[in-house]
């Protein structure tokens, strides 16, 4: 292979893990605890590396913007539930017509609620919550029957999130990886 060649695949290379890579800011409002929030970013972060994505995280208190911000997201994990939602859910993502869905949040008061009927860490849960509502802001407000994207877990759900076997469907995952490889915010 002559050198242009090799700079072209290794610039190739570079440029398509950079485009699939996603920076979160988190942003724990109410104080959850912190061993637990750790180890819900990486169950959620295993969810997206199982589809070829590395999520950054950062936190609200230790944030710098980087030159990848057009894929930033703000997510913040909050001890209780906002009134206005409905009882059970564990999130929910800010959509406004024109703009790019940017902010969501985590609920972990029903976070915990869920899960002192299963045989599953909260961690656990909160780590799928936190993929969901990711997953709302790069693929839209609509559900699906069953995976990650499900409007609501069943007992077998929950199981099946203690195996880590929750999954995002194949075109979910397309989805995703497109958007992450022309920038969420339309850049290139």
């Amino acid at each position: 292979m002559n050198a242009k060649a090799l700079v072209c695949a290794l610039l190739s290379v570079l440029i398509s893990s950079a485009a699939e890579r996603l920076e979160v800011v988190i942003c724990n409002t109410d104080h959850v605890p912190e061993s637990v929030l750790a180890s819900a970013e990486l169950n959620a972060g295993e969810i997206f590396r199982d589809i070829g994505v590395d999520v950054l995280w950062s936190s609200c208190t230790r944030w710098n913007a980087s030159p990848s911000a057009e894929r930033l997201f703000i997510l913040r994990i909050r001890s209780h539930t906002k009134p206005a939602s409905r009882s059970g859910v564990l999130g929910m993502t800010y959509f406004s017509s024109g703009a790019p869905p940017v902010y969501a949040d985590v609920y972990f008061d029903n976070v915990e609620n869920l899960v002192s009927a299963y045989d599953v860490g909260p961690a656990q849960v909160a780590g799928y919550a936190i993929a969901h509502e990711l997953g709302h802001l790069l693929l839209g407000p609509t559900h699906t029957g069953y995976g990650v994207m499900k409007a609501v877990w069943s007992g077998r759900d929950l199981r099946i999130m203690g195996h880590h076997g929750l999954t995002f469907d194949k075109a979910q995952r397309a989805s995703i990886r497109r958007q992450l490889q022309v920038g969420v915010r339309g850049s290139p």
